[in-house]
């Protein structure tokens, strides 16, 4: 009897200390798209990308001006460091456009426009979006 537990320990020994579980998570890929309409005025946006946790992006693009001969006045950004802001004063007809993409691997990867009006008139335009992963 003795002898048949101790061959059983000796064939356990190998797999002592092994986890078949991985605790490594691999980084969700994320695109996120904020829009909104145009308005009847000038608006200054506030452009933000944000994170919590562990989050990158690889690419940004972001309307900074009004879309002149086609060109959609588009400014492109491929390495930003996070939180990253601007501000671009559009004119009116025109709509804001923020893309981001990047990967999350734990936290949240966040993108929004915020738009005003300057002086007497107010007009607030807020959208936003969010990708996130809990890695627990």
């Amino acid at each position: 009897m003795r002898f048949s537990i101790a061959l059983l320990a000796l064939a356990a020994l190998p797999f002592a200390g092994c986890d078949s579980s991985s605790n490594t998570v691999e980084p969700k890929a994320c695109s996120l798209n904020v829009s909104a309409s145009t308005s009847s005025t000038s608006l200054t946006y506030t452009y933000t990308v944000s994170a919590t946790g562990t989050a990158r992006v690889s690419g940004l693009s972001y309307r900074s001006a009004a879309p002149v001969g086609g060109s959609g006045g588009i400014t492109t950004l491929t390495s930003v460091t996070l939180p990253w802001t601007v501000t671009a004063t559009l004119p009116a007809g025109t709509a804001p456009l923020l893309s981001v993409t990047g990967t999350v691997t734990e936290g949240t990867l966040s993108a929004k426009a915020e738009g005003r009006a300057s002086g007497s008139t107010i007009v607030t335009v807020n959208a936003s979006n969010s990708c996130s992963q809990d890695a627990s």
